[in-house]
């Protein structure tokens, strides 16, 4: 970087950096000197930890700033800010940006901690307009962080087109997770300062601990979109399948209620419910004729096998890989490889059911043409209660018609010629899909 970018790096900083000396040597620091010195210091601790997701590092700077921006004067809080957000890397890299990078952070801080103690002035510090007050704060000061970190990096790297909204589109959509981890920690502030020195440390003792939690799930992505490709390989009719059904088992989950921790778990199942088809040979994968009774009894052990490859693996529970083991029974009865029936068969299994067979119908296979989606969504009727759970058939139905979800997975797919001759009867135990 030239040495002109950086004295105006170092200027832009200086002068953000100015005013809050300035104002804090004209007001004083309002607040004992102990509170102060053990808040920047948890704050030093905090964001001297950040835990690297994807591309970006995430760290606790914000939810423990915010206990000073809501209780500590705006000029108090601005100095914590200012100090307790220095991290080594900023030192290293020169006067310029460890100024610049005070001011990123203190004028944010002493815009917030202002326009909060504006608002909530005589509120009590939970009352409706307090809450409201900080959470209208927090958004000010990640905008107005936001603002000049960008006008840094203009600074920094003139010729350099940056998208300006969709970055702060993305920056104010991301921070709700900051903002409510911040304001239980204002709460455990204004109960216990000790508590809330216990809580930052805690934090800061286990990020490893919690990085190798990120990465982990990160892992297991990886290794279940490998299996995917697996699949794949082996019956490329299929191409695309697992995350179609994943699609649409989303939809059905979300008309049914599931929290997002359901949701992701369901998606990871039905992503891999055909992972047992590895151990089918890919000749009766492909077979374009009807079956015969030796080679369906090697396509119905699959459900069973993709099941029993995944036990051992503590993302997932006996009761969720029951529904790869299940995926392929009847609602009659008439399924398998158990002969279940009724709600005796898994949840998960009964939702995978809908959507396997909604794909698969509306995709081409070696055995026959893909119909249109509406035609499938008939077949799906039809079979309610006797192949399939005639409650998420209904649900799926309604999902069809409003679910962005079920409409971009169908987008994803090659669009079928209609086929109204569709042979329902291919298949010996599940007519629609195996």
């Amino acid at each position: 970087m030239s040495d002109r970018r950086r004295l105006a790096t170092l200027v832009l900083g200086a002068i953000g950096l100015l005013t809050i000396i300035l104002l804090a040597v004209a007001d004083g620091i309002q607040s004992s000197l102990w509170r102060v010195v053990l808040h920047t210091v948890l704050l030093l601790i905090a964001s001297s930890s950040p835990v690297p997701v994807g591309n970006v590092r995430i760290s606790l700077l914000f939810p423990v700033l915010l206990p000073a921006i809501v209780t500590q004067q705006p000029v108090t809080a601005s100095v914590i800010g200012a100090l307790g957000s220095i991290q080594k890397a900023q030192i290293e890299s020169g006067i310029d940006l460890l100024v610049a990078n005070r001011a990123l952070v203190g004028v944010p801080t002493l815009v917030a901690s202002a326009l909060y103690h504006a608002i909530a002035r005589g509120a009590d510090l939970w009352s409706l307009r307090s809450l409201v007050s900080m959470v209208v704060s927090a958004y000010v000061y990640t905008l107005t962080n936001h603002l000049l970190g960008i006008g840094l990096v203009r600074i920094q790297k003139m010729k350099q087109e940056l998208p300006v909204f969709s970055l702060m589109v993305r920056n104010l959509s991301s921070f709700a997770f900051s903002l409510l981890l911040g304001l239980l920690l204002t709460f455990v502030y204004t109960i216990s300062e000790a508590f809330f020195a216990v809580l930052v440390i805690l934090f800061y003792l286990n990020r490893e601990t919690l990085y190798a939690n990120i990465m982990n799930q990160n892992l297991y992505t990886q290794i279940i979109n490998a299996m995917v490709k697996v699949i794949e390989n082996v019956d490329p009719y299929t191409k695309g399948h697992s995350e179609r059904v994943a699609a649409y088992c989303q939809a059905i989950g979300k008309e049914l209620g599931m929290r997002p921790l359901q949701l992701n778990r369901l998606h990871l199942i039905a992503m891999l419910h055909d992972l047992g088809k590895q151990s089918v040979p890919a000749e009766i994968l492909r077979k374009k004729g009807t079956l015969t009774e030796e080679e369906f009894a090697l396509v119905k052990l699959h459900p069973q096998t993709g099941a029993d490859t995944l036990k051992g693996i503590s993302l997932f529970t006996p009761d969720q890989l029951g529904a790869i083991s299940e995926h392929h029974e009847r609602w009659d009865g008439t399924g398998y490889p158990k002969g279940l029936s009724g709600e005796d068969i898994n949840l998960w299994a009964r939702i995978i059911a809908v959507a396997d067979a909604f794909d698969a119908m509306t995709t081409d296979r070696p055995y026959r043409p893909a119909i249109t989606p509406d035609a499938a969504l008939r077949e799906l009727q039809l079979g309610a209660g006797s192949q399939f759970d005639p409650r998420l058939v209904a649900i799926f139905a309604s999902a069809y018609n409003t679910s962005s979800v079920v409409q971009e997975a169908l987008k994803s797919r090659l669009e079928p010629q209609p086929n109204p001759s569709f042979d329902a009867n291919h298949e010996q135990a599940d007519p629609l899909s195996y």
